[in-house]
């Protein structure tokens, strides 16, 4: 079949997902929190967030080395 009649429906479907993964996580995040903690929970979320985001690249590339024979 020709690929390119499925980008519109791959498209909508990553666009819903996204939308409701991050509704959930801001709405769990204003539930599980306090106000006047708020801001401390998201600067820790965000930091560690980007330091995974920093070491899972490294682990990914050594495992590809690792098995590519």
């Amino acid at each position: 079949e020709n690929i390119s009649s499925f980008v519109i429906p791959i498209a909508l479907l990553i666009g819903f997902g996204g939308g409701f993964f991050w509704y959930t996580y801001l709405n769990a995040i204003s539930l599980y929190s306090e106000d006047d903690t708020r801001d401390i929970s998201i600067s820790f979320i965000g930091v560690f967030a980007s330091i995974i985001a920093l070491i899972v690249p490294a682990i990914a590339g050594a495992v590809i080395d690792a098995f590519s024979g």
